[in-house]
């Protein structure tokens, strides 16, 4: 014997933990090309996807046949890839010959998150990263080509505009399937799922939080018309809100509250805070205490460029009775009495 090759066997592929179709086959011959039998070949599993367990071969030790031939069969492994098979013999040229199967992933078991849950972004914007799952067999390995369904399952109350790049995704030769989430209009929590048949984990969630977009405008939210007597602080602080476009409140945005009107004279009026920030829920507040004259006044809340703004507070004083009919007021309407008579 002087040389050893490759007969038959090579290139193949299976599911992965199956028995190949076929032996891998080697040929030893003497140098004019004659089979030559009774030459002992080593078979030995040279490479493997890595984390492969399982593999192994019918036989590791074999001479050659009456026509120079040696056969051994491979068991693939539980990981999808190639796995590749030495035959040796000796100082023989061309040993060790390699021979190479690849393992596919089996039928498709499961579904679970790769990436993309849990951002964050400003309301009717698209999310930065898609999310992402991955669909693989009993071993782990990505199976392509299975069908993903995506849907919107929960959105802030009122929101629209909210929509998916994709409805249903293929997995692709990663076993991943992916869409990306436009918010909606609302800020808060929204919530997608992705969904394929029976497979265990389906559906998968992801959440996605949406914030406010720039403040827009100021309102009167409590507090105004309060009756209070000389000297005390009313009951009720006045509050007021901010939003953005689609009325999501905006925090951190800095309020300037005035006194712009009260009765002639009064001492001791006052605001708890002349400037206050917007919590959470859009919103700030100050409290105020009455002077010692009776009468109407008049707090402002304001906040440069916002619609809205400034946003007016009125309070009065048991003590007058000038006011105790008093209904509404903004300045410059007439005040209104309970004989339904207007004073301008």
């Amino acid at each position: 014997a002087s040389s050893i090759a490759v007969d038959s066997g090579d290139g193949q592929s299976g599911s992965a933990t199956s028995q190949l179709g076929s032996d891998f086959v080697v040929l030893v011959t003497d140098e004019f090309g004659n089979a030559v039998s009774g030459t002992q070949v080593d078979w030995t599993v040279s490479s493997v996807p890595s984390g492969a367990t399982g593999q192994n071969l019918s036989v590791t030790q074999i001479n050659t046949d009456s026509s120079g031939l040696a056969a051994t069969r491979l068991t693939l492994g539980d990981k999808a890839g190639d796995y590749q098979v030495e035959a040796a013999s000796g100082a023989l040229t061309g040993s060790p010959v390699t021979i190479t199967a690849t393992a596919a992933a089996q039928s498709a078991t499961q579904i679970a998150l790769v990436s993309g849950d849990l951002q964050s972004g400003t309301v009717n914007s698209t999310l930065t990263n898609a999310f992402v799952v991955q669909v693989t067999d009993d071993f782990g390995n990505p199976v392509s080509g299975v069908t993903v369904d995506w849907t919107i399952a929960t959105v802030p109350s009122g929101a629209s505009g909210q929509n998916l790049s994709e409805g249903q995704t293929l997995t692709d030769v990663a076993g991943e399937a992916r869409t990306t989430l436009t918010l909606g209009d609302k800020a808060g929590e929204y919530r997608v799922e992705a969904a394929s048949g029976t497979l265990s984990g389906s559906p998968v969630t992801f959440s996605a939080s949406a914030n406010s977009d720039a403040a827009t405008t100021l309102s009167l939210l409590t507090g105004t018309c309060q009756n209070g007597e000389l000297n005390t602080a009313l009951p009720n602080p006045f509050v007021i809100k901010v939003t953005d476009d689609g009325g999501n409140p905006v925090s951190g945005i800095t309020v300037s509250w005035s006194m712009p009107y009260a009765p002639a004279t009064s001492l001791g009026k006052s605001l708890s805070v002349a400037m206050s920030v917007t919590d959470e829920n859009g919103e700030a507040s100050t409290t105020f205490t009455l002077g010692d004259k009776e009468g109407l006044y008049r707090i402002e809340a304001a906040c440069a460029g916002l619609a809205g703004s400034p946003v007016a507070f009125t309070a009065t004083t048991d003590k007058s009775n000038f006011f105790d009919g008093f209904r509404h007021y903004h300045f410059g309407i007439p005040y209104v009495l309970n004989d339904g008579n207007a004073l301008t």
